[in-house]
């Protein structure tokens, strides 16, 4: 499984041609992630060490295979005169993937392809090599201003550091000269026309003459020292991923205004009101759920009379003084045309009686409330319907009204 994917970056199209190629500019930064994975492996299929490695590792954990990312040079010991100095310089900087083998350990597998147009550093003459730089200046925050004619800026800064003394949670402005300055995003150079309002960035500087000022415990007092264009060498431009995940990361104000808290009490006062006007709606409902799940004609047509009358009542069709019989023969059936006395007669049956329903009488149990419900509400538009519904006095005289005799 290994060796098949080292084979799949050294694959060849039909011309002979290398597939994959090396090269240190492939036009999407930052890896790893899951759509710029898919580009590299099956679009561009062109990258730099840490596109393949970062491509590797991917493919050898998802077959389960332990692996891991390893960084570091490719060199040798070029000192002819300083034996044991090595020199390391930037084109030597690899990445590759080690493979935990059983029994071997961890074993180093580069995939990287080779880049044929690589040009080897010059030979040093032998003299150890400098130590980098330290920084005597750096700063983080957001660029409001950028003017790339004179190649200066203004940032929003959060944070500060000079000769080690850290200043934080800062609400400031300053000015950059930008003059010679570098401009990097992840591994890509920019140039000052990258550089655009809104950028989080971190700026540093090398400069000998920032040393003759020494540090302040106050950042203002600083300020007024050093010069009022900041001399900056390097801008670290930060990738948007990164700056929406600190922005995430950063502790959120939970204090709020009182109109929140009004707003908010609002809220469940218009909640709780659609809640208790959709109570009948929610009680119709589940006396319609009941029929459906009643396990005999005699629960079946209990529901389907609660379900009837209810709709009744919220429609506004009064029984006033009539038996429920009475009331389906005289008022429901006459005006609506509907079988609402046929079906009192075999509810009262099966409520009063202990006589078994004939075939033809179950069946009309069955078959009766759709179609009754549909007689119904098709003399009432939809928002009439509605407002009968919403109205709480009706549903509450169903429950509290005396249920008169039902002898027919």
């Amino acid at each position: 499984k290994v060796l098949s994917i080292r084979d799949y970056f050294l694959m060849r199209n039909e011309l002979g041609e290398k597939t994959f190629k090396y090269t240190d500019n492939p036009g999407v930064p930052g890896l790893p992630g899951a759509s710029k994975l898919m580009n590299f492996l099956f679009e561009s299929k062109q990258g730099y060490c840490a596109y393949y490695a970062g491509a590797t590792l991917f493919m050898l954990r998802a077959m389960g295979i332990p692996s891991r990312i390893v960084t570091g040079f490719l060199t040798v010991d070029r000192s002819d005169k300083n034996t044991g100095w090595y020199w390391f310089y930037e084109d030597q900087s690899h990445g590759w993937v080690q493979v935990y083998f059983p029994e071997y350990g961890w074993i180093d597998f580069d995939t990287t392809v080779g880049n044929d147009e690589a040009q080897q550093s010059p030979k040093p003459d032998g003299t150890p090599p400098m130590q980098p730089p330290n920084p005597l200046l750096a700063m983080g925050g957001q660029i409001l201003l950028v003017d790339t004619l004179n190649k200066t800026a203004k940032i929003h800064i959060r944070n500060f550091i000079f000769k080690d003394n850290e200043f934080k949670n800062l609400n400031q402005d300053i000015d950059l000269d930008l003059s010679v300055a570098n401009f990097w995003k992840d591994s890509i150079q920019l140039t000052i026309q990258n550089l655009t309002k809104g950028n989080e960035v971190m700026a540093v500087s090398f400069r000998e003459k920032l040393k003759i000022y020494s540090p302040e415990k106050n950042l203002s007092s600083l300020l007024t020292k050093l010069p009022k264009l900041l001399p900056i060498d390097e801008v670290y431009i930060k990738p948007i991923e990164a700056v929406e995940k600190n922005k995430e990361a950063q502790p959120q104000n939970t204090s709020h205004p009182l109109s929140y808290y009004l707003k908010l009490v609002g809220g469940f006062i218009c909640l709780f009101i659609i809640l208790l006007l959709s109570i009948p709606i929610i009680v119709y409902r589940w006396y319609k759920f009941k029929i459906k799940q009643s396990k005999s004609v005699k629960e079946k047509s209990y529901y389907i009379y609660r379900s009837a009358s209810f709709l009744l009542n919220q429609l506004n069709i009064e029984r006033k003084d009539l038996t429920p019989w009475q009331f389906a023969k005289q008022v429901v059936d006459k005006e609506y045309h509907t079988q609402f006395a046929n079906f009192m007669n075999i509810y009262l049956k099966t409520k009063y009686t202990n006589l078994d329903l004939k075939p033809d009488e179950e069946n009309f149990i069955h078959e009766f409330y759709p179609s009754f419900e549909s007689k119904i509400v098709s003399n009432f538009k939809l928002r009439k319907r509605i407002a009968h519904f919403l109205n709480l006095n009706t549903f509450i005289r169903y429950y509290y009204l005396p249920e008169p005799e039902t002898n027919n």
